[in-house]
């Protein structure tokens, strides 16, 4: 009864949907590469932050002990 309304076989449909599966594996490994691709992408931001924020706190350090030193051979 079934085969009168839709008159796929079932080696048919099983096909379709082994395609459709395929598919779906291709895209998931697609977006996968694209998350390792991100993740990397973001690490690599994330040491150069670092880089940035010693520089930074190198500088700051490098003020105060000018400042203070100036201030200590003022008086």
């Amino acid at each position: 009864m079934a085969n009168l309304i839709n008159p796929q076989s079932d080696s048919e449909r099983l096909a379709k949907l082994e395609g459709l599966i395929d598919q779906i594996a291709q895209r998931l490994t697609s977006m996968e590469n694209r998350l390792n691709n991100m993740e990397s992408r973001l690490n690599n931001l994330e040491n150069r932050m670092d880089k940035h924020f010693l520089w930074v706190v190198g500088l700051i350090l490098t003020s105060w002990l000018s400042l203070a030193t100036l201030i200590l051979l003022k008086t």
